[in-house]
């Protein structure tokens, strides 16, 4: 990359440390990251309300192709759906549950935001791809148009 065409990926790395400055990303058994203090419940916590909490767990296994993960669990992305609902309500928490149309039966006071993987991880375009949705619960912020679509174009 010349110069002229650096800068603008590189304003947009910057804005994303930015706005990822205070994000902790967790791998592995998703339960272990929903306790109190991580979601700003906990006693002198302080400074962390509203807190947001992104859920992509592993789809079923009879909506996707067997053996897709290294490590599954039956039953996984069903009780991270019910998580989700228990908790949508609360005020002090935004939670975003990713997940395919059809398979992912939410409450009609979250919005349901559609899009479309550009191709699956064999490099092969899948029919799974068309039903990508994430799932918003009622105290998140709308989705401003300029939010829709993420682009990376400055980086190309």
């Amino acid at each position: 990359m010349n110069g002229v065409a650096a800068a603008p990926c590189l304003d947009w790395f910057r804005e994303l440390q930015a706005r990822l400055r205070r994000v902790r990303v967790a791998c592995g058994d998703w339960s272990r990251v929903l306790g109190p203090s991580v979601l700003g419940k906990g006693k002198n916590v302080g400074g962390r309300r509203p807190c947001a909490v992104f859920l992509d767990p592993p789809y079923p296994p009879t909506e996707r192709v067997p053996g897709l993960y290294r490590e599954d669990a039956e039953g996984v992305a069903e009780q991270v759906r019910l998580w989700a609902i228990e908790h949508g309500d609360d005020p002090d928490l935004r939670i975003a549950l990713c997940g395919y149309a059809g398979a992912c039966d939410m409450p009609g006071s979250w919005t349901e935001h559609a899009w479309k993987g550009a191709r699956g991880y064999a490099g092969e375009a899948n029919a799974n791809r068309e039903r990508e949705r994430i799932y918003f619960s009622p105290h998140c912020l709308p989705i401003e148009p300029a939010q829709a679509e993420l682009r990376l174009e400055a980086c190309r």
